[in-house]
């Protein structure tokens, strides 16, 4: 048999068939089809986005259940906000 016989099917996006990898912003991104930086701005809320892409990306966080990492957060962000 061959070693390609044991091995999971991969989906690049989901890592092994089956399993979910941790919902993180650049996965979001990938899957999207956009820049890190296009899905921060719609969690973020910014206006620059267009309503399509916006509602796409969107759809994928919530089917991700995705979350930000509160502690990849922009310190200064964090300290003005208190």
């Amino acid at each position: 048999a061959s070693r390609a016989a044991h091995r999971p099917h991969r989906d690049p996006a989901r890592g092994v068939k089956g399993s979910m990898p941790e919902a993180t912003l650049k996965l979001v991104a990938k899957m999207a089809g956009v820049a890190p930086t296009t899905v921060s701005r719609v969690i973020n809320g910014s206006e620059n986005v267009a309503a399509a892409t916006r509602e796409k990306i969107l759809a994928i966080i919530r089917d991700l259940d995705y979350a930000p990492n509160i502690h990849a957060a922009n310190p200064t962000e964090i300290l003005r906000a208190e």
